[in-house]
């Protein structure tokens, strides 16, 4: 369910981790499988996280400086997206060390750039613009929304309406989704 809505925001998953090279910066998301906490040099607490997405796992270092602002979201089977860096050493597997640890509601909140709604000009009809306005409304905030509009089956228009910002989220999704007349919902 949260591969596709997170989808456009995730720059690697497992299988092309590899691929990438040393200091690129990356965006994944997975579930924790496994954390082993230890005291670094300084005697601050660090950690080891096994993730685990549909293709495979990997490991994120969450040095102290992130780890004390994310300890509560690597609790095991929590579902989670990392912002990090690649690192790789020689004669071991690539790793992403974390800039940041989110829920996925967070990854949305502050990794998405916009959203985009897909709509059928002619079934949206009045009750679906004041549905969107309500919902819209309901989310205020200040990400971009842009309308895919499909009129006459005539193409497509992008409109961006200056006045209409969100704050992305699950629950957004899920009422935009439910608006007659919008075909598909996705955060970039």
């Amino acid at each position: 369910r949260y591969i596709d809505i997170l989808g456009p925001l995730l720059t690697v998953d497992s299988t092309s981790l590899a691929d990438r090279k040393d200091r690129e910066p990356v965006v994944l998301a997975g579930m924790v499988i496994d954390l082993r906490v230890i005291n670094d040099r300084k005697g601050q607490q660090m950690a080891f996280v096994t993730m685990e997405d549909f293709n495979g796992s990997y490991e994120v270092i969450v040095f102290a400086s992130s780890f004390r602002t994310s300890r509560e979201r690597l609790e095991k089977d929590s579902l989670v997206v990392i912002p990090g860096k690649v690192t790789i050493r020689e004669g071991s597997e690539t790793k992403v060390i974390a800039d940041k640890v989110y829920t996925i509601e967070e990854g949305l909140r502050y990794l998405a750039r916009a959203v985009h709604l897909s709509v059928e000009g002619e079934s949206l009809g009045d009750e679906g613009i004041e549905g969107l306005r309500e919902v819209i409304a309901r989310h205020s905030g200040e990400k971009q929304v842009v309308l895919h509009v499909r009129l006459n089956g005539d193409g497509e228009k992008k409109l961006r309406p200056r006045a209409m910002g969100v704050s992305p989220g699950l629950d957004l999704i899920s009422e935009l989704k439910e608006i007659s007349g919008v075909e598909h919902v996705e955060v970039s």
